[in-house]
């Protein structure tokens, strides 16, 4: 799991947390709400990139996308975004705000 995989995963358990999910619940179940938000979380966080992105440079995220080649593609949208760290951020309060009901 590179760096920003690994962000996103203490992200995704930090709402959990903040919703309320207690750790009572069995193994299997919280894994399975830790994926659903997780992978909630990567959708929501691309199409945000996607929409952002000028769109010559959507065909080649997408290509590499396809190919699952995690850290490349974290580079091409850290490379492509302007102000990546402030466009981050941006994405993942709106996340937790949808996620939250705030």
């Amino acid at each position: 799991m590179d760096k920003q995989e690994e962000l996103l995963n203490e992200y995704a358990e930090a709402l959990l947390l903040e919703r309320g999910v207690s750790d009572d619940l069995p193994d299997e179940v919280l894994g399975q709400m830790r994926k659903d938000i997780l992978e909630r979380l990567n959708n929501f966080f691309i199409a945000r990139v996607l929409e952002t992105l000028p769109a010559d440079k959507i065909d080649e995220l997408d290509k590499m996308i396809q190919e699952k080649e995690s850290d490349e593609v974290w580079k091409y949208i850290h490379s492509n975004l302007e102000d990546f760290d402030k466009f981050s951020m941006e994405v993942l309060a709106d996340f937790r705000n949808k996620y939250l009901g705030l």
